[in-house]
This record gives structure tokens, sequence and C-alpha cells, in this order.
């Protein structure tokens, strides 16, 4: 025989064993009983029936009682006691067992809703619906348990007390139809401020405060009336709930009324947080755009949450079919569809697939439909799952796939070369270009890492370049963009292949950097014969600007010559004159020919020096006059050059001829500064007697002014003359200039190897 059908033999068995054991001991201690002593033994075998076998047993163990008690009275014979009494006195026998059987059998069945409630609290998202009612079935089944059971409540106060007493946030009032209190108990009054002894027999005026009175009196009335009530009130942040009950005599008239107040803050905490997950649920699935449905297989009843209506365009109040649904799906998926609800129809296969759907509208969309069978009792008797707009996805992912294959034809298609490194540096791809270009298949490039020593890589001065300059390198190092290396890479055939090489960092897990190269080698060809025929071409400037110096001085050599032949003295000065004007060309290929730039003329070596020749040839009068010359860091053509320092050689001579008559002292100045970005200041200047000025209606100048002019109007520049403080004649003139710390002053450096 199984544990239950046993188990359930002994609650029958239990009550009639424990009444016979009562009246046994009874009938052997006669001589010892009173009156009322013979009921003590049969309710003590009432409260173990009712403690064993619940409530139904404490209630058989009360019919047994009474027949029992009767049995020992016609045994006994000793007892005599009026009808009428002994009547009363076994319907309050029987009301106390039957109240107390009921009292313990509810405190068992509300300990143990309790712990069931505490189970479906914790229980998984998918069943919170439907946990959520059936916990709302049991609530209202146990309500109307209790208030069954208040109605059969005696006036029993001692025996009812000592239980109630050990009842945790429970407050029970026992009241008559005066209102006033039969029974007080439970520890919520002590901690709301009542005091249980001293309320019972004072009515509920002389107990509550007056402001509660009304609503109190008229459930109380009403419990009374045999109505049952349930009120719900908040103090100090705690629930509680009353139920206001009818208690019944065995006639069936209501005798008194009770209150049983419990403290539900636990049980509202839990159903707020049940009411909050679902509102969290809602949001998410909002957010989420994921919605649930379920069909009950007994009624084909199609449930949907608001969020599936809404992701198919539907208004939530109209009501769904299966058939509805299923029309929203494509003719050509219909058919899968129908499949899977037959799979998990018949034997609980799950599913998850992405699917195409076209709402009320007509809109086309995807969807993500899961579902899943449900169970009772090993039935399955529902299916449920979610649905969730995909579209968006869908269209992101098309749009990837083709971003994917635009960017994979342009891989393959580029005519420069392109590879792509793991983080470690190893090469993971390779296009076609650089296969071309560096000679080595896919399977190559891929056994190979970018600081590999089977690199044979040079630099543009055919030197070996180390593996830590690789461009590949340096960008992994330093996690940024290196651009326009050139290098030399050797090839299986033992080829050259000269590379301009970009390598920039790539941003995605697992990957190092994306090396892009192009074939510079018919360009390095070209610059190594540019270098070459230009190194040529400096020579032989080089070597012309030395003959034409050369040339000048045979020049200057053949007027000196000729000059000690001369002994006019204007014949001999105007052949001085003419003699320093072809050193001052000559000085400036002098310069050149001991440079390495041959276009352009250092104005701040240039300046000086001629300014020093001067004084050298004017010696014995520049021994009483100071020279000062400032020059800025300028480069000068050899076309501006020229005439510049014929400029400054006719005015300093000037200058040293005429400023300073009869032995005076005096400065002499020369300046070439920037005036503006694109124009220079030449300015020459003395402190001497000044220059004379011509008289009326004579406007001839000397040879030596003119050429002056002649030369700034060659400069293409302006010339300004101030004789009120010696004298100080001021040109300029725009040309395109470097400066000196800007210009490669080299040109052209090295060669390729």
């Amino acid at each position: 025989m199984s544990r239950p059908r046993t188990w359930r033999t002994l609650h029958v068995a239990i009550p009639p064993i424990t009444v016979l054991v009562a009246l046994g001991l009874n009938l052997a201690l006669v001589p010892l009983l009173k009156f009322e002593s013979p009921f003590l033994l049969f309710t003590a075998a009432v409260l173990l029936s009712a403690w064993l076998g619940g409530a139904r047993g404490g209630i058989l163990a009360t019919i047994a009682s009474l027949i029992g008690v009767t049995l020992f009275f016609q045994i006994g014979g000793d007892f005599q006691i009026s009808l009428p009494g002994h009547a009363l006195r076994l319907s309050i026998f029987f009301a106390e067992g039957v109240l107390l059987s009921l009292l313990i059998g509810a405190l068992q069945t509300t300990a143990q809703r309790a712990r069931q409630q505490e189970a479906e609290i914790r229980a998984a998202r998918d069943n919170l619906e439907r946990r959520v009612a059936a916990r709302t079935a049991e609530l209202r089944a146990l309500n109307a348990q209790l208030e069954a059971q208040a109605q059969t409540l005696a006036a029993n106060e001692a025996r009812y007390r000592t239980l109630v007493q050990h009842l945790p946030d429970v407050m029970v009032l026992l009241f008559d139809h005066d209102l006033r209190y039969l029974l007080a108990e439970g520890q919520a009054l002590a901690r709301h401020g009542f005091d249980a002894a001293a309320m019972v027999g004072r009515t509920l005026w002389e107990v509550v405060p007056a402001e509660h009175v009304p609503v109190l009196a008229d459930s109380y009335r009403a419990a009374l009336a045999g109505e049952l009530r349930t009120q719900e009130f908040t103090r100090d942040e705690h629930t509680y709930r009353t139920r206001f009950v009818p208690v019944y005599a065995l006639d069936g008239q209501v005798i008194a009324g009770m209150a049983v107040t419990t403290d539900t803050t636990e049980q509202t905490r839990a159903t707020r947080q049940i009411l909050q997950r679902e509102a969290q649920l809602r949001h998410m699935g909002q957010m989420a755009k994921i919605g649930s449905w379920s069909i009950d297989l007994a009624t084909m009843a199609v449930t949907w949450s608001d969020e599936v209506y809404h992701i198919h365009e539907l208004d939530a109040s109209l009501p769904i079919s299966l058939e509805r649904s299923l029309s929203l799906y494509p003719p050509d998926v219909r058919p899968t569809v129908e499949q899977l609800f037959t799979r998990a129809m018949r034997d609980g296969t799950p599913w998850d697939v992405e699917l195409p759907r076209v709402t009320a509208s007509g809109r086309a969309i995807w969807v993500r439909a899961q579902g899943e069978a449900e169970t009772e009792g090993g039935k399955i008797v529902r299916l449920r799952g979610t649905f969730q707009d995909i579209t968006e996805r869908r269209q992101l992912e098309e749009k990837l796939r083709e971003r994917d294959l635009i960017y994979t034809t342009l891989f393959q298609v580029l005519p420069i070369g392109v590879t792509i490194t793991d983080a470690e540096g190893q090469i993971k791809d390779a296009n076609p270009a650089s296969e071309r270009l560096l000679g080595l298949s896919q399977a190559d490039h891929q056994q190979r890492h970018v600081d590999s020593a089977v690199w044979q890589i040079i630099q543009p001065n055919g030197e070996p370049m180390p593996a830590d300059a690789y461009a590949s390198v340096r960008a992994q190092r330093e996690q940024r963009s290196i651009v326009d290396v050139e290098m030399g890479v050797a090839t299986p055939a033992g080829d050259i292949t000269w590379l301009n090489v970009m390598a920039t960092p790539m941003p995605v897990a697992g990957y190092g950097v994306v090396v892009v190269y192009s074939d510079i080698t018919q360009r390095m060809q070209m610059d190594q014969t540019l270098r070459r025929r230009l190194a040529e071409r400096e020579t032989m400037l080089k070597e012309i600007h030395h003959r034409v110096k050369n040339n000048l001085q045979v020049v200057v050599s053949l007027l000196r010559l000729q000059g000690r032949q001369i002994h006019d003295p204007q014949a001999t000065d105007a052949l001085r004159e003419s003699l320093q004007r072809v050193e001052v060309m000559a000085l400036v290929h002098e310069l050149l020919y001991g440079t390495d730039n041959l276009t352009v003329i250092d104005a701040a070596a240039y300046v000086p020096r001629l300014s020093q020749q001067l004084a050298h040839i004017y010696g014995t009068r520049s021994a009483q006059i100071a020279i000062q010359a400032s020059v800025d860091d300028i480069s000068l053509s050899l076309d501006q050059a020229v005439p510049c320092g014929l400029i400054i050689h006719e005015l300093l001579s000037n200058s040293f001829k005429y400023a300073f008559p009869d032995g005076q002292r005096g400065t002499i100045g020369v300046s070439l500064t920037m005036a503006q970005p694109a124009s220079v200041t030449l300015r020459v200047w003395d402190t001497g007697v000044g220059m004379a000025t011509p008289a009326p209606g004579h406007s001839k100048r000397s040879l030596g002014m003119q050429l002056v002019h002649d030369l700034a109007r060659q400069l293409r520049g302006s010339i300004s003359i101030d004789g009120s403080a010696g004298t100080a004649i001021t040109i300029t003139f725009p040309i395109n200039i470097m400066r000196t710390s800007q210009r490669d002053a080299r040109g052209i450096e090295g060669a390729l190897p």
C-alpha cells in the first residue's frame, strides 16, 4: 500500500481511537470525576485528532466525542443532569471542538499557502501572468475558507486565546451585538497602542478614536447581519487587511462578529514587485521590440501582448485568431510555420527562426519568432513564445553585406598592394596587387610576420632597413599612421621593387595594421637619372662660374696694365672705377663658385665683403671713417645680386670720395632689410657734408648716379634721396626671395645606390 493511502487511513482511524481512549480513561476514573471532568479528556482527544488529522480529523473526533460523552453518562450513571443543561453543554462542546479543529486546520493551510506564495514570486518571467492569476485564485479560495471558518467560531475565549496569542502579525477581535469586545488577542494590538485586557468588556466607542468609529461600526454591524467584508488600510508604513465575519451558533443564528486583522505588508510588497517587473518587462519589450504570444490548445484562443499588436500595426483592442495570425505570413512561408506548430504540439519541439511578415498596413517586416510548448500533468496544453521586430537589423545586415562586397571587390581590384596583419604582426590577408608587386603568393604572405628576418628591405641610400623602421612595425608600436616610407623590397626573383608605404592601425579586435604600398620603381629610376644629370649640370655651372671669374680677373689685369700707361688723371680715375665695377661682378661669381647652391647669393656674406673690399681700396680715407653694415638673412638671385652690388659700389665710392673732405671723420652705413614679404630695402647713408643740390635748370647727373638710377630701374625699384643730415639713399624693389634658414642650400642631396 502506498504511503498517501496509509496516511489517509491513519487520518480516518485516529479520531475514533483517541475518543475510545478518552472514554476508557473517563470510565476508569468515574469515582474521581465531576460533571465537567469528562469533557477535558474528550477535548484533548479532539485537539490531538485535529493536530494529526487536520480540521476533518478534529471534526470527526468532535462528533465521536459527543457519542462518547453520551455513552459515558449512560454507562457511568452517577451523574445527574437536567436534559436542557445536558444539551446546552453538548452544543458548547461541539462548537468548541469544531472551532478548534477549523482554527488548527486554518493555521496549517495558511502556513502552506504562504510557502507556496513565496515560491511562486520567484517563478520565471514566462509563468508570471499565469502564476499571478493562480495566486489570486488561491487567495480568493483562502479568503472564502477563512470566512467559512469564521462563521463557525464560538465563544470559548480561553482556549481560542491560547492559540491566537502565538500568531504573528495578527489581531483578532470578537464582539457582540452591542459592539462590546468579548475577545481581544494578537501581537499586533500592542504595536498599535491597544491593551488587550483593557479592551475586553468595553464597547467600540470606548476603545477606538472617534474618527475611526463610523467606518468600523458599519463593518461590525454588517458582520453581525451575516455579511462578509474586507477592508485594507496603511499605518506606519505597514499594510493591513481586516476581515469582518459573522460567528454562527449551531442553529445558524449569528451570535457574534469577528474582526481578523493581518499584516499584509510583505504580500503587498511582493505584489508591487510583480507589477513593477511586469512594467519593466513591458518597457524592455518596447525598447527591444519584443512581445509575447500564447495559444491555448484546448480552445485555440490566441493571446498577444500589446507590443505584438504594435509590431503588426493592429489595434490592441481587437481580438486575434490563429487564422488571422497565420495570414500575416507570406504564402510561401506559411507551410514552414504550420510545420513548426505541428511538431511543437506533437512532441514539444521548440523553435527559434527569422521569418518575413506583413503588417496590417501591408508593410513588409522581418521578425524573430520563438516558441515552445507548455505542459501540465505531462500533457501539452499551451504554446507560447515571442515576436521580435528585427527589420532594422536585417536591413543593416543587408547594407553590411553590400559594403563587404564593395570592399572585397576594391580589395581585389586595387592596383596598389594591401596587406592586413593580426595584433601580433602575422599577415592575415593580401590582395592580388601585393602578390604581383612582391612576387609572393597568398600562402607565402600568410606564412610571414611583418618584422620577419626573411624580408630583404633596403633604404633609399642603399643601406639595409632595420625591422623597427618598417612602416608596419612603427604603426603597430606607436599606434598611429606612418606615411610616405620609401623602401626597396627584394623579390624572390632577385629584383628590387621600390615601394611607397603607408601603415595604419586597425581599430578592430584581433587585427593589427593595414599596410598600403604603391610601386615607385620607375619614379626612383627617373630620380636617379635626374640626380645624375643635376650633378653633371652643377659641375658644369661651377666650371662656367670659375671660368667667368678667371676671365674677369684677366680683364682686371688688362685694365690695370692699361692704367699704368695712362697719365691723364681723369682717364685714370674713370679706368679705376671701371676696374672696381668689374671686380664687383667677379666677386659674385667667386661666391657662387664657393657654394653648393649655384642659383642664389647669400646677401649676409656678399654685402659685408663688398663693403670691406671698398674700404680697403680707399684705405687712406677710410682710416677716419667707420663702416656699419646691417644685412638680413636674405638670398638674392644672380640677376639681382649683380645690380645690387654695383649700386652699393657706386654709393659707397661716392661717400668715400666726397662725404668727408679735408680728412673729416664720420660713419658710412649700408643695410639690406626685408620691407614686406615680397620686397627688400637697400639703404646707403653717411654722416658727411651731404650732396650738392643741382642749380635750377640743371638736372644733369654724374655717371655714377646715372648708373645707380639705371640699375634701380633694372630691379623695378624706387629710389629716394635724403640730404637733410648727411646723405641717405634708399632703394626698395620687389623680388622673390628665400630666407637662408628656409631654403635648401644644398639642393637635392644624395643619390640612389
